[in-house]
C-alpha cells in the first residue's frame, strides 16, 4: 500500500534533500515494548477520554497526531509521541503547546515551517513512502544521497493509520486506536475539536453491509478513503503475519462511526457488543 503525494514531485525532492540532514532520526530511537494508544481526532474521542486515561494508567504510551496533541493537553494528557505527516504548511499550526516530554516524529516531506516551529523540542525525523510515477519515493533520493542509515515507512495516506506502522517500526505490538471515526457525528462534527474542512474533500456516503446489518454513514472523500485504507491495511498485516514478515500484533479500535464499525466486522472493536452486532 502506497500513499499518494499531495505536493508536486519536485517539491517533495527538495524537502527531503533539506530535511534528511536533521540531526535526529527515528531509526535511532530505542526499541519500545508494550502497548500504545494512538489518538485520531474523530468526534468519539471526547467520549472516550476516560478509557484512554485507564490505559495510560496501565503504562500504555500515548501517541497523538496533528491537533489531537493540543486537544488532549486540555484533558491533562501529555503525549509520549506526536506524529506529523501531511506536507501542507498549515501543519505548523497544529501543535501550539509543545512539551519537552514529547517525542515529535516529523516526516521528511513536512514543510520547513513545522521544523522551525518545533526546533527547540525533541524532533526525530522519519521518511514516509509516497507514490510518484508508480515508484515509492523518497527511496531513490535517499539511496543516492543519504550517507546515514534510513528506513522508509510505506502505508496509508492519513497520519493516523500511518502512525500504526511507524509505531510498529519502533517496537510496539499492541495498538489501541481512538478517534478514528472517519464519518460525521450526528451533530455534523468531523472532529472532537474545531478544524476547518479540507478544501479538497467532498461530501459522500459509505455503507457497511453484513448478512444481518447495513448502515450508511455520512462522510467525506478523505475520511472514506481512510476507512478503505484501514480495511486494506488489516488484510495486508494479516498476510504479512502469515508469511512471517511481521510479528503477531493486537489491534483494538474504540469509538463510533464508519471505521470503528468496519473494525467490528473483523472482531477488532473494544466493545464486545459491537463485535457481536457486526459478526453474528
Amino acid at each position: 500500500m502506497r500513499g499518494e503525494g499531495r505536493i508536486p514531485f519536485w517539491e517533495l525532492i527538495e524537502r527531503v534533500r533539506v530535511n534528511m540532514h536533521w540531526k535526529k532520526n527515528a531509526i535511532d530511537l530505542p526499541r519500545q515494548q508494550g502497548s500504545v494508544v494512538i489518538c485520531g481526532g474523530g468526534p468519539s474521542l471526547e467520549k472516550d477520554i476516560k478509557y484512554i486515561k485507564q490505559l495510560i494508567k496501565k503504562k500504555c504510551k500515548l501517541w497523538t497526531v496533528n491537533k489531537t496533541h493540543d486537544y488532549l493537553r486540555t484533558k491533562a494528557l501529555i503525549s509520549d509521541y506526536c506524529c506529523l505527516l501531511d506536507p501542507k504548511d498549515w501543519v505548523a499550526d497544529y501543535v501550539q503547546k509543545p512539551n519537552k516530554k514529547t517525542t515529535y516524529l516529523v516526516s521528511s516531506q513536512c514543510d520547513e515551517l513545522v521544523f522551525k516551529k518545533l526546533k527547540s523540542k525533541n524532533i526525530y525525523l522519519w521518511h514516509a513512502g509516497v507514490d510518484y510515477f508508480n515508484q515509492e519515493y523518497p527511496t531513490p533520493i535517499l539511496a543516492k544521497e543519504q550517507t546515514k542509515p534510513f528506513r522508509i515507512i510505506p502505508g496509508p495516506t492519513t497520519v493516523g493509520l500511518r502512525s500504526l506502522l511507524v509505531a510498529y517500526d519502533l517496537g510496539f505490538r499492541d495498538f489501541h486506536l481512538f478517534g478514528f471515526d472517519s464519518s460525521f457525528a450526528e451533530n455534523g462534527n468531523a472532529h472532537a475539536y474545531d478544524k476547518p474542512p479540507p478544501p479538497d474533500a467532498s461530501l459522500t456516503t459509505k455503507t457497511i453491509s453484513t448478512r444481518l446489518r447495513s448502515v450508511t454513514y455520512q462522510t467525506n472523500t478523505h475520511m472514506a478513503k481512510q476507512a478503505d485504507d484501514f480495511e486494506e491495511l488489516i488484510e495486508k498485516i494479516g498476510e504479512f503475519i502469515r508469511k512471517g514478515w511481521w510479528d503477531n500484533i493486537d489491534i483494538t479500535v474504540y469509538g463510533t462511526g464508519l471505521l470503528p464499525s468496519l473494525a467490528a466486522t473483523y472482531g477488532l472493536h473494544g466493545d464486545p457488543n459491537m463485535n457481536k452486532l457486526w459478526t453474528h
